[in-house]
């Protein structure tokens, strides 16, 4: 892994070796900012939008876990409840209290692991749909490269292409949604047909 990221390294330092002239010209690599591309494409806002509602709902689980264990403590505090209460009820609420803080300790030891890996995958999918703008800019652009910004110690403001990236992004955000729209609609006039035939 380590000779990898030196190969890219030296590969990126490569490209920046060749002196760039006042006048950038169609074979001067260009640069663009992902993390910008991330946060404000409509790809990436996206997966922020996902990223947030994942995390509620984890939330959501673990604060409604937390009730269930203070519900059981209660009981299992009261000396009133526990009076009234038969061996069994008692020693089934000491097991269920137990079950429950199992479980709160499985979703605290795997609630950060699972938004690690969903953050990781919602930042592949972002950087797939910016390397395909980023090469279509290039083919139109007759640009030699389009490089990350975090491989470059410097370069020209000039040679700055993120807002072209994220334009590029955010048409290919507006196609696919109009074409799952499409899809949809679809789908749903296959479903009426279906359900009219059904009913003859």
């Amino acid at each position: 892994m380590y000779k990898k990221f030196m190969m890219t390294t030296l590969g990126a330092l490569s490209l920046l070796a060749a002196p760039l002239s006042a006048k950038s010209t169609a074979s001067t690599p260009r640069f663009a900012d992902f993390r910008r591309c991330f946060m404000e494409s409509e790809f990436g806002k996206k997966e922020q939008e996902n990223l947030q509602e994942m995390q509620k709902q984890m939330e959501k689980s673990i604060g409604d876990l937390s009730a269930q264990i203070k519900e059981v403590q209660d009981k299992l505090a009261n000396e009133d409840v526990l009076d009234s209460l038969s061996e069994e009820a008692v020693a089934n609420l000491k097991t269920q209290q137990d079950t429950l803080m199992g479980e709160m300790q499985r979703y605290q030891m795997q609630f950060p692991q699972i938004v690690q890996q969903a953050q990781s995958q919602s930042v592949f999918a972002v950087r797939e749909k910016a390397k395909e703008a980023a090469k279509e800019l290039a083919a139109e652009k007759k640009y030699s490269a389009v490089l990350n910004e975090d491989q470059a110690f410097f370069f020209e403001a000039k040679l700055d292409v993120t807002d072209e990236v994220i334009k590029k992004l955010n048409a290919k955000f507006e196609q696919e949604q109009k074409e799952e729209s499409a899809k949809v609609a679809k789908s749903e006039k296959a479903k009426k047909k279906a359900d009219k035939n059904d009913k003859k």
